[in-house]
């Protein structure tokens, strides 16, 4: 996935809360030693 510019987003809640179609953002939180990066995700219309 991820050497074809793929990218996993898992556990986000309140999807069901957006619209049908709406803009989404994922920036990571960039951590010191981590293998992994939580992000905040943004939804806008």
């Amino acid at each position: 996935m991820l050497g074809a510019d793929g990218l996993i987003v898992e556990n986000l809640t309140g999807l069901t809360d957006l619209p049908a179609r709406v803009r989404v953002g994922f920036f990571p939180v960039p951590l010191a030693g981590a293998d992994a990066a939580p992000v905040r995700a943004v939804a806008w219309t």
